[in-house]
């Protein structure tokens, strides 16, 4: 699945961040076509970059286009646009009276191609999108509608956009939007909490009978607390060893 983009005029030329996520989803090569000295000029085998840089001083109408090779193999001369004559003549560069750009797959070349007695194959490269420019160089532009995929075709009177699905974002027609897919949001890896374990002190065991002291109102500060845990283990531990004491030595 390729990508066109098409745009009227340079105040609405598409950023460098489009044009290289457009890329990313297409990278199989990319082409530019405009209008120079009155007439069409194209150049193929451009990164996005060069093509944003190019966008700054080009006037007028422009037509960029990102390939999927999805026919005929990855290679610079079946990148798109395509020269609309009978033999569509591969080249990186030059001038032509029109122009062809493609998005999709033109699946039922063979039978239209022959219903017009046109040639399936062409000398050198191949590829569906180079045979629709021949096709429309022989039956118009009124083919089109019949031949699967968007097309864009590029004269010296500005480009045209044919058949459904085009989308303007931003002052730029694009044949499809897939390129514009939300990024994923990447967190930080955070382990769990640990729970800290409640220790239980058991309560002091007062001797049977004994009377309990006058109870104080309000609740004890942290210091007290503690201060009261600690006397209670000196406390037993005193008298842990006078018990030791008595067994060993008796008095």
């Amino acid at each position: 699945m390729c990508v066109i983009l098409a745009s009227q005029s340079k105040s609405q030329r598409p950023t460098l961040e489009t044009l290289q996520a457009c890329e990313a989803q297409n990278p199989h090569g990319a082409g530019v076509a405009f209008i120079e000295n009155g007439k069409p000029f194209f150049q193929k085998g451009l990164k996005a970059g060069q093509i944003f840089k190019l966008a700054k001083n080009v006037k007028g109408p422009m037509v960029i286009h990102f390939r999927w090779a999805t026919v005929g193999g990855i290679n610079d001369n079946l990148c798109h646009p395509f020269i609309v004559s009978k033999t569509s003549p591969l080249a990186r560069e030059g001038y032509a009276k029109a122009l062809l750009f493609h998005n999709g797959t033109w699946t039922s070349r063979e039978r239209q191609l022959k219903a017009e007695g046109l040639p399936t194959s062409l000398k050198g490269l191949t590829s569906d999108s180079r045979l629709a420019a021949t096709m429309v160089d022989a039956a118009g532009v009124g083919a089109l509608a019949e031949m699967e995929g968007r097309y864009c075709i590029l004269t010296k009177h500005g480009f045209k956009l044919h058949n459904n699905g085009w989308t303007k974002w931003r002052g730029v027609w694009f044949s499809n939007m897939r390129w514009h897919q939300p990024r994923p949001v990447v967190g930080l890896y955070q382990p769990p909490k640990k729970r800290l374990a409640v220790v239980r002190r058991p309560a002091k065991q007062k001797p049977a009978g004994a009377k309990r002291g006058p109870q104080k109102r309000g609740s004890a500060t942290a210091s007290e607390v503690l201060g009261r845990i600690e006397g209670d283990l000196f406390t037993r531990i005193d008298s842990q060893a006078r018990t030791r004491r008595r067994n060993v030595w008796p008095d």
